[in-house]
């Protein structure tokens, strides 16, 4: 069995969210490996520049038994001066989740989306994300309510209501 904790997440994995970032937008689409020049598109880095510095900036980061990252999940909110991929609305934060590809399957992203929806709860009255439509968290992300909120050629944007959800009794 694979051992992991969930912690909160903080800047100091700013490094290991890039990574996750590129290899979740990259493996999806099929195309090889990340271009790291990406780092300077500005539609990329709105989810991570400077994150956990607004008091809104919520995360979670899952470490192996030998305190090594696997996984990550966070939020940000953005309004329609910084809007990103997934916007649904400056009320909603978009979420990013990724896990390193030994994990996978393995529940990490699980406990991940459990623990931001714990959090997330009576705080928003929703959370979105952007996904490619050929990326196999699909399935992960309807399981826990998101649907379609739009439609693009080369992405979805999803969306799953917080509002009135109970906290769980681990949160």
């Amino acid at each position: 069995m694979f051992k992991y904790t969930i912690k909160p997440l903080s800047a100091e994995y700013e490094a290991f969210m890039w990574e996750l970032l590129y290899d979740n937008i990259f493996v999806a689409r099929e195309s090889g490996e990340a271009d790291r020049e990406m780092e300077d598109l500005p539609t990329l880095k709105v989810y991570i520049e400077e994150w956990g510095t607004r008091e809104d900036d919520i995360g979670f980061i899952a470490l192996d038994q030998n305190n090594q990252p696997v996984g990550a999940v966070w939020t940000r909110l953005f309004d329609s001066s910084d809007e990103a991929w997934g916007f649904v609305s400056k009320e909603v934060p978009e979420l990013n989740i990724a896990t390193i590809k030994t994990v996978r399957g393995r529940g990490v992203g699980t406990a991940l989306l459990d623990a931001m929806m714990d959090r997330l709860a009576g705080k928003y009255p929703a959370v979105s994300l952007s996904v490619h439509p050929n990326n196999r968290c699909i399935s992960l992300y309807k399981r826990f309510g998101f649907t379609v909120y739009r439609e693009y050629d080369n992405a979805l944007t999803m969306r799953r209501s917080v509002e009135g959800i109970e906290q769980s009794e681990t949160a």
